[in-house]
Order: structure tokens, then C-alpha cells, then sequence
């Protein structure tokens, strides 16, 4: 990253089968959620599989950092797609909007319905939920909604808890205001 002029921090992935790991993460489970801990996973919503509640808790501490930072932060996970010719410059787009408050956090890869587009395309604000978290650009008052949204209750893995969050605040004073780029930097090998 930095011979794109960004400094990066490496997160290490938090174990969910880890017992702090998943001390932390108890008080935030439903009652099904820990009845069904260590069963086969039959839905995307669910989280009762060590990768789904290590994949939770990771972002946790992501936000958590971002909420602390002076200005946007962008987290990616290992399959996103940062070697693209456009990404510097998209990365500086996205910190302009983020730093303006029309948004709290922009998602890398659209799979919602947006509601409206802004400038140039690059961006739709979404109003259903997303579909995967390979990455996202999110500045520090929407890493701190986000955070204390998701760690208040968890009930379905964290990229469907995002847009419940945008969608249960919208009429809110204070709404979690969620985009998504309308290119998708996702690389599944």
C-alpha cells in the first residue's frame, strides 16, 4: 500500500473459537444463536460457527480503531481487490465524500438497491442490505454508530447486520448513512 501513497495498519484476524474471543462476543448472542453454537450454519444470517462470530468480532475491533482515527479509515479484507490502476484514485474520491458527511461508510462492491447516485457514479447510497464486507471506507463518527449498533446485539454476520443498521436508523435523527461503489473490487480466486 504504500507505493500508493497509503499508510496501512495489518489487523490480525481474532479466532472465533478462541474462549476470549467468544467471551466477548456471548453477552451479544441470541438465545438461538447460543443454543445453536458449533451446529452446521443453514442460512447466511446465521453466526454460530467460529469463522462467522471471528469474522464479527475482527470488524468490531476494526470500527472500534476507525472510531479513534482523525479522518476516514478503509478496512479490507484478504479477497479484496486493491491492485486495480483506479484504486489511489477512487480511495481519494471516497475520502472527500466521507470527510463532506453525506455518508458515514462506503462499501467496495454494490449488491443493493441504490437510492440515489452521487457524483460521477462512483458511489449509490444503498437502502437494502449488503451482501459480503470485503471492504469498506468508513469515517470516525460512522465507525463509532456502526460499532455501537453492532456490538449491542448480534444477530446475523456482520455484512447483513450493516445494512439492517442503515435500515432500521434511516428515519432516525441521527441515520448510519450507508453507500456502496458501483464497481465491485471483490477477487475470488
Amino acid at each position: 500500500m504504500k507505493h500508493l501513497g497509503i499508510d496501512a495498519l495489518i489487523m490480525r484476524a481474532l479466532d472465533g473459537g478462541d474462549e476470549a474471543t467468544l467471551a466477548t462476543l456471548l453477552p451479544m448472542l441470541s438465545l438461538t444463536a447460543r443454543a445453536n453454537l458449533g451446529n452446521p450454519r443453514v442460512s447466511h444470517w446465521q453466526t454460530n460457527r467460529p469463522g462467522a462470530l471471528g469474522c464479527y468480532a475482527s470488524h468490531l475491533q476494526a470500527l472500534k480503531w476507525a472510531s479513534a482515527q482523525n479522518g476516514p479509515s478503509i478496512i479490507m479484507e484478504e479477497d479484496m481487490e486493491w491492485t486495480r490502476p483506479d484504486f489511489a484514485d477512487t480511495l481519494k474520491r471516497l475520502e472527500k465524500l466521507l470527510s463532506s458527511g453525506t455518508l458515514d461508510m462506503i462499501s467496495f462492491g454494490y449488491s443493493g438497491s441504490p437510492a440515489s447516485k452521487f457524483p460521477a457514479g462512483l458511489v449509490v447510497r444503498c437502502v437494502t442490505p449488503i451482501r459480503g464486507t470485503i471492504g469498506y471506507a468508513v469515517s470516525p463518527k460512522g465507525a463509532r454508530k456502526l460499532y455501537n449498533a453492532l456490538s449491542r446485539s448480534m444477530e446475523g454476520h456482520v455484512d447483513c447486520m450493516i445494512g439492517l443498521v442503515a435500515m432500521t436508523t434511516a428515519q432516525d435523527d441521527e441515520p448510519f448513512r450507508l453507500g456502496s461503489t458501483t464497481v465491485n473490487y471483490y477477487s475470488a480466486p
